[in-house]
């Protein structure tokens, strides 16, 4: 997708799906920037790597899938990451828990 940004931006997508999206996590990668400038009706993401791992990562990933759903990064640091990681804020993290889980389909073993 690097090298052919410029190609993708000129195309508006039906649909747009994202394997391993635990690329676009760090969100301030070339591939994070780069995805989320495609223009696309629909868009889904599929993981294999928990989103648990960091709410940082899932914030870049719902900022992908759902542009401004979660706020922009500096706003959701504050309401969520900040109070869920540093004070253990178990309220918070339940608010944001519920606020995602209509868009998070996960296999159980």
């Amino acid at each position: 997708m690097r090298r052919d940004a410029a190609l993708y931006e000129q195309i508006e997508f039906n649909y747009c799906i994202l394997d391993e999206a635990q690329n676009i996590k760090n969100r301030h990668t070339l591939n994070a920037r780069m995805s989320k400038k495609l223009k696309s009706r629909h868009r889904m993401v599929l993981t294999g790597t928990p989103l648990e791992n960091s709410i940082a990562d899932l914030w870049s990933i719902f900022d992908f899938l759902m542009p401004g759903f979660l706020g922009r990064y500096e706003r959701f640091k504050d309401r969520y990451e900040d109070p869920i990681l540093k004070a253990q804020d178990k309220e918070r993290l339940a608010i944001l828990a519920r606020k995602i889980k209509p868009f998070i389909l996960r296999r159980l073993k």
